[in-house]
């Protein structure tokens, strides 16, 4: 299916939902990540701040302050993106399209290949293929750091049988929703 249609179709099922299904959806999907996280061990994590019914970040958040996890997060810088450590108690503050983000500060800037990534994006398939807003910051961030673990994170409606890829397209290594741990890689 055309990543066109597929954002169309998936948008309107995930804005559907209910906050009440979006928040007991992604307290399941932060559990199943967390799994993947205790096999992957891995001290760096990169998070996303979700909006629009995204699956919802918070909780995972929280639970990685508690570790000795280097947490980070995006931040947009003209077409492309950087991830900046967020240390616990640090706040984000509205960037971008409005999204939350960390401050430029210079010496939280993360710039490795050894680490595990939360990707977002409006829909999936189980080869770990993903469309996103169509802007392409994910799928260039992760052409610099390929060796990154790449985990989707995603509600099950937002799972299609096949999107089409471009050969620009960075393909997941996980794609995790409520109901299951699909490994792509």
């Amino acid at each position: 299916m055309d990543k066109k249609t597929v954002r169309s179709n998936i948008k309107k099922a995930r804005d559907s939902m209910t906050s009440k299904e979006v928040c007991d959806k992604s307290r399941l999907i932060t559990e199943n990540i967390l799994k993947i996280l205790e096999k992957e061990e891995s001290r760096y994590i990169f998070l996303y701040r979700s909006i629009n019914n995204e699956v919802n970040t918070s909780l995972l958040w929280d639970c990685l302050k508690e570790t000795d996890k280097i947490i980070s997060f995006p931040r947009v810088k003209g077409d492309e993106m950087e991830f900046y450590r967020v240390l616990k108690g640090e706040s984000l503050k509205k960037g971008y399209m409005g999204i939350e983000e960390p401050g430029p500060v210079k010496e939280n800037l993360i710039d490795t290949d050894d680490g595990i990534i939360i990707v977002p994006g409006v829909a999936f398939d189980i080869n770990g293929n993903r469309t996103g807003y169509g802007k392409g910051y994910y799928d260039r961030y992760l052409s610099k750091h390929s060796n990154l673990i790449k985990i989707g994170a995603a509600f099950s409606l937002q799972v299609v049988d096949s999107i089409d890829a471009d050969e620009f397209d960075i393909p997941l290594d996980y794609i995790v929703t409520e109901n299951n741990i699909y490994i792509c890689r």
